[in-house]
């Protein structure tokens, strides 16, 4: 299971890119100062922020979505598994959030109660991990008020997850079109600064070396285009 990420102050363009391997894309600044090729096989989903402000949203499970040609954007979520999982990778959208996962995490019913004990269920509950960290996300998301920023509701969820540290591996990222926020939970992602852009994803995509940086376990970290690009670790295990 792979995760990756992109937020850029200038526009990034994306190739889509075919091979033995299965779908991918291959993503270059415009000044080809850098560029990042994500091949992987099984199943996969990409989420564009387009420079018109709209999302794309592309998944292998749907044969006629496809990232044909090129496109121009400044935010990136992909998500891939080797194959089908029950509690693997998955993107999942509402607007205007777009969301990345994968984990480990099975039991759905504990996850639910270390998220929230509170937790009144109206309606079924949802069958992933990933699905229910995403409706946990919303609801707080969804509180609004002016003291209840997009920060202060990730800081939350990010504290209410590192409770069900024992149930599993969990890592996701989440995305508004301005801002991205990784968090890792006995998963492990690192993320790097490179010209004019953060990339953030799992081990087997993100390169290592002396500009990388690890993301602490159970931390969560704040990824912002503007005003400028820069990140800030927002909550701590």
């Amino acid at each position: 299971m792979s995760l990756f990420g992109v937020i850029s102050r200038r526009p990034v363009h994306l190739q889509s890119a075919s091979s033995e391997r299965g779908w991918g894309f291959v993503i270059q600044q415009a000044s080809r100062k850098w560029s990042k090729s994500f091949e992987r096989g099984g199943e996969a989903a990409l989420a564009v922020h387009l420079i018109s402000s709209e999302w794309a949203l592309f998944d292998t499970a749907n044969p006629s979505s496809s990232p044909g040609g090129e496109m121009t954007g400044d935010l990136f979520l992909a998500a891939s598994t080797p194959g089908a999982s029950t509690h693997g990778a998955c993107m999942l959208h509402a607007s205007p959030w777009h969301f990345a996962y994968e984990g480990t995490i099975a039991d759905c019913e504990a996850l639910r109660h270390a998220l929230d004990p509170n937790w009144v269920l109206r309606d079924e509950l949802p069958c992933t991990a990933g699905q229910l960290i995403f409706a946990h996300l919303m609801t707080l998301l969804g509180k609004g008020g002016a003291a209840f920023t997009s920060d202060v509701a990730m800081a939350k969820a990010a504290s209410n997850l590192h409770r069900a540290r024992l149930l599993g591996s969990a890592a996701f990222l989440c995305a508004d079109g301005m801002n991205l926020y990784a968090y890792s939970l006995g998963g492990g992602l690192l993320f790097k600064n490179v010209s004019d852009a953060i990339l953030v994803g799992s081990p087997d995509v993100i390169d290592a070396g002396p500009a990388t940086r690890p993301l602490q376990d159970g931390a969560l970290v704040a990824l912002a285009k503007r005003p400028q690009l820069g990140w800030a670790v927002l909550a701590h295990p």
